[in-house]
């Protein structure tokens, strides 16, 4: 039980982390001059690549960080990373493509759908860094 509650602050921690990364890299771009290398792990415009570079990116750096911590306590910590952070990459296109259809490109939208997104993606990744295997002699 220890080592769940310990993952799932590592997951929230991750969380915050994320979105307020990802909300500093919305705007560094245009805070570094317009430097080119910013650009590349930045946002540049108001696209749906854009913001899903603002949360990939975060995302990625976390997983990093948290390796040193977590790897030991699961036993599948790459494959349940990469599934929660596949989830971000799906959720944000999803929700723009979809309400745009129904209404004009919003702004509030946007950054709800980038928090929904990051809450779900980590969620994901606790649920399966804590899943329990039915059976190890498998």
């Amino acid at each position: 039980m220890l080592e769940k509650r310990s993952i799932f602050w590592y997951e929230l921690v991750g969380m915050v982390f994320i979105i307020i990364l990802g909300t500093l890299l919305h705007f560094t771009f245009e805070w570094s001059g317009f430097q080119e290398i910013v650009g590349a792990f930045s946002a540049v415009n108001e696209s749906v690549w854009e913001h899903l570079k603002i949360a990939f990116m975060p995302s990625i750096l976390f997983a990093i960080l948290e390796y040193h911590y977590l790897n030991k306590k699961t036993n599948n910590y790459f494959f349940a990373k990469a599934v929660g952070i596949y989830t971000i990459m799906v959720i944000i296109p999803v929700i723009f493509y979809t309400y745009t259809i129904f209404i004009e490109h919003n702004l509030t939208i946007d950054v709800i759908s980038f928090m929904f997104a990051i809450i779900v993606g980590q969620f994901v990744s606790y649920k399966m860094l804590t899943f329990k295997q039915l059976s190890k002699n498998l």
